[in-house]
């Protein structure tokens, strides 16, 4: 193996010592990741902070604070169809495709327990649920049944509720036939879409029919108005006059509702694209009738339909308009009105066929009207009707341009959950179908920039026109598990780094306003595993780099640390924890307003690879096109002038985004054929090798190339032509792997900078770099050394002769290297693995250490590593058949084969701690919808995922908004403006007389007092119990006493007639506190003899 002469024999160690037992490998899982990319539904809890997504194969996926994270699975793989939250009794519910309400209670520590599915909503009939509704304010759910009728649930007693609504819309039929009315009779217009709770007055529900919307009383049992949409013969609708039925009265269906915050009016989507404004009090007429673009379409235009009639009907294709999906209506904390200000009305649907997927977002103004002049009592005073028509007039809208059909959407409010949770939303989520059976979530800061704010001044408006572009469409920062789903992972590498890069590269970590604000619940450390915990802190840090489909390069924390707290303390970071600053956007360079289109001719185009410098922070991203951008932490100053080099371009006219810390540099345009291999040194210098066999060399100081050539041209075996003539097929050689080093070779002993690149036929070619002239210039010295490497190279390194360790050239080694020293007595080993062999020599060109080719059945080298474990080192080569190959270096002895299933797929990277992560594809999509994050020293390592604890739930919630006047507040309005129902009392009426006792949400102390003694439980839970009822009711009347005093005071003489009420009222109280302890005592009494 080694020559006779070599003098330097004595120098070759054994480097993997700790690793030759087979008991010291062991391959594990330590976590999975699955990225959401079939989506079916979404829930938001804002008070806390929760984000519950379901799934079409049956799951439910719940996302908190810092760690907190979890599953729940159906009992049946059914789609998650409807998904909510229920703040008071600390619940998930949801409703499956077999029309099954499960039911998840929050409180349980360790995280969510399911209830036994409720079989009295296991429908066998056609007809299923078309939604469920919950409230805030109480604790039953609406369950809207295709048939018409609603059906309710109690959830704090987990039982079917007496309450129950027929088909108003079929009742309000039968009235108007028996009033004379004639009305077609359609089965479809009794179909029950959905059911809407009135912002302000919990006893009205809005009950959205296909035929149209009643307003229910829940106390009188009875509806309140019918709203129907008729358009009139001649009236265009949404369809525009391209229908059949143009001179016939016309019933759009119903297809979506959303209430104005106030609860005074209210819009209807309708099947044609259009959307129905109608006031509450007034059902005879709507308010006004659009689309997207058009107003008034329920009005007959006589010259619009004599155009159209002359035209001989054609054009009838751009009418093709598709119906209103969902409709939200938002208000926000922007006014000291009670009735609020401008506000916005978000719209899915209702979009021309030829119009790009998206959402549709219009800010409306302020509905304060002032006081009406007087005039005849009617309905709805005209100048409230003209107020309310004036308070639906766009005046701003924006377009949320999708890369795929929304399918839905959610928005995020700032902390109220009332108003239908639409109330002061940060953020929205949409739902996206991206083909193939693909739907992820895109987010979005909401609502867009420059609905509430002012617009650039004229004189900066050209210097900041590419940031204000994008900041109209800032994207939100969704959890790892939701980002990378619509993004498309393509692949990533795993990367291991020493403390002080660790902490240069992470940077501050400061909180973005661009994350999705989630912080409910609390995450801890499964304390079972305390050695794990202990030796946890010892792992090297780690950074999971991630490029996508959409140009985009990110960055995670995946270190174990972050799986570790202090004593008792709650997890303080998500794993994987993301790196917001260092995200690198190709999109900018592409759609920069600043400048035309400098690169990307195939808007198809994605990144093949990225190669990182982590001590310099630069950064080579590669694409399919053959193009290399390069990015660096440090933008270049725009007054300093570069001198560029003829092939490549600066990026200096890319405006990057003020928090990002990664700028774009410069850019080396496709003209050598694809990419074959890339390497990026700590030092400043960038090797690119091309499909067509040539090779640069850049200097990025300038930037500027020092070297372009090919690298050599190759004959293959003489070949038979058809003719019988034999010729020889010439080719170029291509480079296929490449590493920078700064070491000695076995003749020249001073420690240079090189760059071995090894190609496909075997041969490597060694450049060498040097230093020369004032200002320095670095090129390439001599020419290249030629040296026997492997076929077909996919990987190569350079290691240290005595430690091991990788000889890669940092700041520190080359200011070594350019010192004036003696010699350097150093040695290091060459290793270059092929497909199907490996091979080490010393010293880069000297003497061959060892040689090693895996067996055929092995299949061909796919990922390959070298691997530190216990100061020993390896090489592990995995191969196209999962099986983890490993050798002994530098003699390349085969030490043992393992059989791994954690993923199949190719797609794998490993660092040099021998931790790993692996991507897999769905079977369905092809896309890449999970990961695995393992490792090969599965010893002693964290794998119980964190106990959680939902008790920070905040179940104090904001006050049930009460309904507020037409006009400005007033002393009359005062009292003309009714006091609503309490969500208690919603429940007492819904519940109906026989409702058991309401089941509270678990207390972990007071049941850990209680288990301390049995008998002093049983004793301070009835007392606590008496004290509590005795005390609700005297802060009730201490309240009603107090509010009606202060309005006597204030009122004087107005206030004259309710005295007597008030008398009644105080004596009420008075009985209701009695009735209160007598009722406690005897709850008290029954406790102590076990009744």
């Amino acid at each position: 193996m080694f020559s006779k002469q070599h003098e330097h024999v004595s120098f070759i160690p054994d480097l993997s010592p700790e690793l030759r037992d087979e008991g010291d490998w062991m391959i594990g899982r330590l976590r999975s990741f699955k990225f959401l990319v079939d989506v079916s539904s979404f829930a938001i809890e804002p008070t806390s902070g929760l984000l519950a997504v379901g799934t079409s194969s049956g799951n439910i996926y719940l996302y908190g604070g810092a760690g907190v994270e979890c599953k729940m699975t159906m009992p049946q793989a059914f789609a998650v169809r409807f998904l909510s939250f229920a703040v008071l009794t600390s619940n998930i519910v949801a409703l499956d495709d077999n029309n099954q309400l499960h039911v998840w209670d929050l409180s349980n520590f360790g995280g969510p327990k399911i209830f036994s599915p409720h079989p009295y909503f296991r429908h066998s009939c056609p007809f299923q649920c078309s939604s469920i509704t919950l409230s805030p304010s109480h604790t039953h759910v609406f369950l809207a049944l295709q048939t018409g009728e609603i059906k309710t649930f109690d959830l704090s007693c987990f039982r079917k509720a007496p309450y129950t609504v027929p088909n108003l819309w079929k009742l309000h039929l039968d009235d108007m036939a028996a009033s004379g009315v004639p009305i077609a009779a359609d089965l479809n217009s009794l179909l029950l879409l959905e059911v809407v709770i009135h912002p302000r007055d919990l006893n009205l529900v809005f009950v959205a029919y296909t035929g149209g919307v009643i307003l229910s009383d829940l106390t009188q049992r009875s509806s309140v108005h019918a709203y129907e949409l008729v358009l009139p013969p001649g009236a265009p609708g949404g369809t525009g006059y391209a229908t059949e039925d143009i001179f016939e009265h016309r019933r759009p269906d119903v297809t979506a509702i959303a209430v104005h915050p106030t609860g005074h009016f209210f819009a209807v989507g309708h099947s044609d694209g259009s959307i129905a404004f109608w006031a509450v009090n007034d059902q005879e007429k709507p308010l006004l009738v659009r689309t997207i673009e058009t107003v008034d379409v329920n009005m007959v235009d006589a010259d619009g339909l004599e155009t159209y009639l002359a035209g001989g009907k054609s054009n009838s294709s751009k009418s093709i308009r598709e119906p209103i999906f969902k409709l939200s209506w938002s208000g926000f904390s922007n006014s000291a009105d009670p009735r609020g200000g401008d506000t916005v009305l978000t719209i899915l649907g209702g979009l021309l066929a030829d119009t790009s997927p998206g959402l549709t977002t219009l800010l409306l103004p302020p509905f304060q009207p002032s006081e009406p002049p007087p005039g005849p009592p009617t309905a709805l005073h005209p100048h409230f009707r003209d107020a309310m028509c004036r308070s639906i007039e766009p005046t701003k809208s924006f377009f949320y341009r999708t890369s795929g059909v929304v399918q839905d959407y959610l928005l995020i409010p700032t902390s109220s959950p009332h108003f239908s949770g639409s109330f002061d939303p940060y953020a929205i989520i949409l739902l996206v179908d991206f083909g193939g059976s693909t739907r992820a979530t895109e987010g979005y800061l909401f609502p867009p920039s420059g609905f509430f704010t002012r617009e650039t001044s004229s004189s900066d408006q050209v210097e900041s026109r590419a940031i204000e572009q994008r900041q109209d469409v800032h994207t939100l920062r969704l959890p790892f598990y939701l980002s990378n789903g619509n993004a498309g992972v393509l692949g990533g590498r795993l990367i291991s780094l020493e403390k002080d890069l660790y902490h240069l590269f992470i940077g501050d970590r400061l909180v973005d306003e661009r994350n999705l604000l989630l912080k409910g619940g609390r995450a801890f450390a499964d304390q079972t595993e305390q050695n794990e915990l202990r030796l946890s802190k010892y792992q090297p840090p780690r950074v999971l780099m991630t490029y996508h489909l959409n140009l985009k390069v990110q960055f995670f924390d995946v270190s174990a640390q972050l799986l570790v707290s202090s004593g008792t303390d709650p997890l303080q970071n998500h794993f994987p924890d993301a790196f917001p600053t260092m995200t690198i956007d190709l999109s900018d360079a592409v759609s920069n307003a600043t400048s035309d289109r400098i690169f990307f001719p195939d808007k198809e185009t994605s990144i093949h690879s990225v190669e990182v410098a982590p001590e310099a922070l630069e950064f080579a991203v590669v694409l399919e096109t053959g193009d290399v951008v390069v990015y660096r932490s440090s933008p270049t100053p725009p007054n300093v002038a570069n001198i560029p080099d003829s092939e490549i371009t600066l990026l200096k006219q890319v405006v990057p985004q003020p928090e990002k810390r990664l700028s774009p540099y410069f850019l080396i345009p496709a003209r050598k054929g694809n990419v074959k291999a890339c390497a990026l040194s700590d030092i400043g210098f960038l090797a690119v090798s091309y499909s067509e066999g040539s090779l640069l060399i850049l200097d990025m100081r300038g930037p500027r190339i020092i070297h372009s050539a090919v690298v050599k041209k190759l004959k293959t075996k003489p070949t038979i032509a058809v003719s019988g003539v034999s010729h020889h097929a010439s080719h170029f050689d291509v480079v296929t792997s490449l590493v920078w080093t700064i070491a000695p070779l076995s003749k020249d002993f001073e420690a240079r900078v090189r760059l071995i690149a090894s190609c496909s036929s075997g041969d490597s070619e060694v450049f060498t770099l040097a230093p020369s002239g004032s200002p320095v210039t670095w090129k390439v010295s001599g020419e290249p050394i030629t040296i026997k490497g492997t076929w077909d190279p996919i990987y190569s390194v350079v290691i240290d002769s005595k430690t091991g360790a990788l000889r890669k050239p940092n700041p520190a080694r080359l200011a070594a290297s350019l010192r004036p020293t003696p010699k350097d007595n150093s040695h290091s080993f060459f290793l270059v693995v092929g497909k199907k062999g490996a091979r080490c020599v010393a010293d880069i060109d000297g003497d061959r250490i060892g040689k090693a080719e895996w067996r055929h059945k092995a299949g061909v080298a796919q990922v390959t590593q070298l691997v530190e474990h216990m100061g020993s080192r390896a090489l592990v080569v995995i191969t196209e058949k999962n099986e983890v190959l490993t050798y002994s270096l530098p003699q390349l002895e085969h030490l043992h084969d393992f059989q791994h299933s954690l993923t199949s797929s190719p797609l794998l990277t490993i660092d040099e701690s021998g931790d790993f992560v692996s991507w897999a594809r769905s079977p369905t999509s092809g896309i890449i919808d999970s990961a695995t994050y393992g490792t090969l020293f599965d010893i002693r390592r964290l794998h119980a995922p964190a106990d959680l604890d939902f008790s920070n739930i905040d179940r104090n919630l904001a006050a049930q908004p009460q309904p507020v006047s037409l006009g400005p507040v007033s002393l009359l309005s005062w009292f003309k403006t009714s006091q609503a129902l309490t969500g208690t009392q919603i429940d007492d009426i819904l519940g109906g007389p026989d409702r058991p006792i309401r089941k509270k949400p678990r207390d972990r102390e007071a049941t850990g007092d209680a288990a301390m003694s049995e008998e002093a439980g049983v004793a301070s839970t009835a007392g606590a119990t008496a004290a509590s009822i005795a005390a609700s009711a005297a802060a009730t009347q201490a309240n009603i006493y107090n509010r009606l005093t202060s309005a006597l005071g204030e009122r004087g003489q107005l206030l004259g007639n309710l005295e007597e009420s008030f008398s009644a009222l105080e004596a009420g109280s008075k009985s209701m506190v009695a009735q209160a302890k007598r009722l406690a005592a005897q709850q008290t009494t029954k406790s102590w003899f076990g009744l």
